[in-house]
């Protein structure tokens, strides 16, 4: 989470033309952290994220999520060109907010009146199919889009401890999305018109304010605990690009065990300095043209 990547002007030559991914407001910030990526919604430093992984391999996470529709393997996949339900898009949430287990989809029948729900399929075990403590790294990164990023509205009050969400919007606003979880519960809205018309809205205009009314009316225990810190997650101070926040040792952030900044005293103080990071930015870069030589 605290790797850095360029937000600058992206040019991809493709088999239909030129892609220049654009950020929602059309300005660049210069290099931030994945998580400052993540909690403002940059397209452009995921754009260059998804080219350094390879389209192959999101599709690859994506099945391992629960995601069946298809997928195209093209570099604007990062940022959700394919189309998938959202029944799949809440199930693959909900592996973050279980720790990495994938549960099947049930139906179940309720009674408005009487409040009886009667389950017509039985539950099936849960399997684990992402380590948890990455899945940890998604959910801190999230948390943080309801703390400070694009759906901070779900949480003006203060009132929830753990939740957290993303934002989403198709190109000329035809699709607006939100889904939040807290360790026990995941809520997905899409907003859209059947024609495909513009709503004119973002995700966080239209599909945001549906959510906050269904956790208003839960019950209050959801969200009120933190989620849980699994094993092999450990945490460090890093100093960063321009706008980290934090005191003379940094900003917090937490990381896979063994990726952690060295001890140099004050906690971990120094964190991977910036031409440290910088270089990772470089190799994010390198990976970038190697994938885009081969197609």
């Amino acid at each position: 989470l605290a790797s850095v990547i360029e937000d600058a002007p992206l040019r991809v030559r493709t088999s239909k033309g030129p892609w220049e991914p654009a950020n929602y407001d059309g300005a660049f910030r210069g290099p931030v952290t994945f998580r400052q990526a993540m909690e403002q919604s940059l397209n452009v430093p995921f754009a260059r994220i998804g080219l350094a992984v390879g389209p192959q391999r999101i599709v690859a996470t994506a099945r391992k999520l629960g995601i069946q529709s298809p997928l195209a393997a093209v570099p604007s996949l990062a940022l959700g060109s394919s189309e998938v339900t959202l029944l799949e898009l809440v199930r693959a949430y909900g592996v973050l907010a279980a720790a990495g287990r994938l549960a099947d989809t049930r139906v179940v029948l309720g009674h408005a009146r009487y409040g009886e729900a009667v389950a017509i399929q039985d539950p099936v075990e849960p399997t684990q199919a992402v380590n948890p403590a990455v899945t940890y790294l998604v959910t801190s990164s999230l948390e943080g889009v309801v703390q400070r990023g694009t759906g901070r509205a779900l949480n003006e009050s203060g009132r929830w401890e753990g939740i957290a969400g993303k934002t989403g919007t198709s190109n000329d606003w035809r699709d607006a999305w939100f889904v939040a979880y807290s360790p026990a519960l995941v809520v997905g809205v899409w907003v859209g018109f059947d024609d495909g018309q513009s709503l004119k809205l973002t995700g966080a205009g239209a599909a945001l304010p549906i959510v906050a009314s269904f956790f208003d009316q839960m019950n209050d225990a959801v969200g009120r605990e933190p989620f849980e810190v699994p094993e092999g997650i450990s945490e460090g101070y890093v100093q960063l690009a321009r706008g980290a926040s934090g005191g003379e040792c940094g900003a917090r952030e937490v990381f896979l065990e063994g990726t952690e900044p060295a001890d140099e005293g004050c906690g971990w103080q120094a964190g991977p300095q910036w031409e440290t990071v910088r270089d990772w930015g470089q190799e994010l870069e390198r990976r970038a043209r190697r994938y885009l030589e081969g197609i």
